[in-house]
């Protein structure tokens, strides 16, 4: 069972992946923006595996909304940027922070099997 941590602005894809990943045995805290998802984990003192953002956040993108979340985060956590923006531009802003991009439509299989993934170097770092 992984724990995740989603930013995504749009109720139903937050509730619906909220859902997803819950029905999948995976536990998920969820939030509108960074700063909502950042006073969560700090006030359940909850550690995230990953961290899961849309790119476009009304008035943000994940470029400022992931900094908030990570500073709440002990430890490094892999983060993934799903975004129907393919162009070099946005990938290479994602790269630069080390993040993962993740293109739109992301189904719910990939968006799984991604969650697996996760899964799994949890358990490689752990074993380390």
């Amino acid at each position: 069972m992984a724990t995740l941590a989603l930013i995504e602005d749009d109720a139903l894809i937050r509730t619906s992946t909220e859902m997803l990943l819950q029905a999948s045995g995976h536990r998920a805290i969820v939030a509108e923006n960074g700063n909502e998802l950042a006073e969560k984990i700090a006030a359940w003192g909850i550690q995230p595996d990953a961290l899961l953002c849309d790119f476009h956040l009304g008035q943000q993108t994940a470029l400022e909304a992931v900094p908030e979340v990570l500073r709440e985060i002990k430890g490094r956590v892999p983060v993934y940027v799903v975004t129907g923006d393919a162009s070099p531009a946005v990938k290479s802003k994602i790269q630069a922070n080390g993040w993962y991009r993740l293109l739109k439509p992301l189904t719910p299989y990939e968006l799984l099997f991604t969650v697996s993934q996760i899964e799994r170097s949890t358990v490689t770092r752990a074993a380390s």
